[in-house]
């Protein structure tokens, strides 16, 4: 549990429940005019329990050479959101938007309208673009909820921070110098 704004035995309660082995102890921080607590955040996530199209997703960014991700997420109350911020490669980061105009002329397009028939995750007139961003950011709420838990962000508590996959090691980590971002909600 990266950044969070909460009562102080709602977040005590919270924080208790999960896995803390080997994770640095609390501390507090005063970041714009609220204070939150700070709990580091680490797991593995497989592949194979990841949703079709954040899976399909992950499998064309490794075909492509990607080596991991970076990403962010915010939340609370009601919901959480998740959004890709690089994609990294061996050569460098990219930003996730480049990424995925890039990624909009390929055949993996295909195969994202393909894994996501059966939930109906895209529409008919969807273009390629649209697709490849909301499959991109599919990964990156899975990556999101598999560092913090499934329906994050829903509480009586806010909650924000950035995080890094690596795909290789299956390793996400979350990055202690997050920085509060001004969007709250689920656009970017």
């Amino acid at each position: 549990m990266p950044f969070i704004a909460a009562d102080k035995d709602y977040f005590y309660n919270m924080e208790k429940s999960l896995p803390r082995e080997g994770l640095a102890p609390l501390r507090r921080v005063k970041r714009a005019f609220e204070e939150f607590e700070y709990a580091e955040a680490r797991v593995r996530f497989e592949a194979s329990a990841l949703e079709p199209v954040a899976r399909t997703m992950l499998e064309g960014l490794i075909s492509l050479g990607a080596k991991g991700m970076k990403g962010s997420y915010d939340g609370g109350c009601d919901e959480g959101w998740a959004f890709a911020e690089e994609v990294l490669f061996a050569s460098g980061a990219k930003d996730a938007k480049d990424a995925c105009r890039e990624l909009a002329s390929t055949q993996l397009v295909n195969a994202l309208r393909k894994a996501g028939e059966k939930r109906g995750a895209f529409g008919e007139d969807d273009s390629a673009d649209r697709v490849i961003a909301d499959a991109m950011d599919d990964l990156a709420m899975e990556l999101a909820s598999a560092l913090l838990f499934k329906g994050f962000g829903t509480g009586e508590y806010v909650i924000y921070g950035d995080f890094e996959a690596d795909f290789a090691t299956g390793v996400i980590v979350d990055d202690p110098g997050a920085m509060r971002r001004r969007r709250r909600g689920g656009s970017r």
